[in-house]
């Protein structure tokens, strides 16, 4: 199958050390969009391969002791690659509940005012709950949230000889999207019923003739 789908992002307050001196980073609510590629089996079982690109905006920054530092014009986008688990648990014949967990690869960069710029790649997992809809025989609608993880990025600036060491950058989205079976594996219910089966046929009649001489 194949799957496409989009939504609003959120980061928590990052927490970090520029240099040696302690800081923490907020940032706005953001964007992302994720495609997908996938396999189902009959046991409702999925693994997926996930691209996806999220956008984010830094709402502000301050240094442990200094609250009043402003910093503007700071961009975060993300490139994420990650296998995924999932398993659906059908609610009705049309509706059902999927959860799951991924791992892969993040790679951050941080752009501050288009003068200095860096970026890192990261180990990242998620956790994926979602609903889907079918609407037809291989498509779905569906919506899906994600936590995802990505452990202690840490920035270098190329430019000037600044470094970062950060905590475990967390991120929560939700995303709505379609996804289309290049084949069809269960059958769809608005198809009409089979006619009904024909009654059965009724049982042989025994005649017994008796004849007298």
């Amino acid at each position: 199958y194949l799957g496409l789908e989009g939504g609003a992002g959120q980061i928590d307050d990052l927490s970090h050390n520029l240099v040696v001196i302690p800081a923490e980073a907020a940032f706005e609510t953001g964007w992302l969009a994720l495609g997908t590629v996938g396999y189902k089996w009959t046991n409702n079982f999925r693994v997926e391969f996930e691209a996806g690109y999220r956008h984010n905006n830094m709402d502000s920054y301050a240094f442990v002791g200094d609250p009043d530092f402003d910093v503007t014009d700071v961009e975060l986008w993300e490139a994420t690659a990650m296998a995924n688990v999932l398993y659906d648990l059908a609610l009705t014949n049309d509706l059902s509940l999927s959860l799951g967990a991924g791992a892969g690869a993040d790679f951050a960069n941080v752009e501050v005012a288009s003068l200095f710029e860096m970026d890192h790649w990261s180990f990242a997992y998620q956790g994926i709950a979602g609903v889907n809809y079918s609407i037809g025989r291989q498509t779905a609608l569906f919506l899906n949230y994600r936590y995802l993880r990505v452990t202690n990025p840490e920035f270098e600036f190329t430019s000037i000889p600044v470094f970062t060491d950060a905590d475990d950058l967390v991120k929560h989205a939700v995303t709505f999207g379609l996804r289309y079976a290049l084949q069809s594996t269960q059958p769809y219910t608005d198809t009409a019923p089979p006619p009904p089966a024909a009654p059965p046929s009724a049982p042989p009649r025994q005649f017994i003739v008796f004849c007298g001489f």
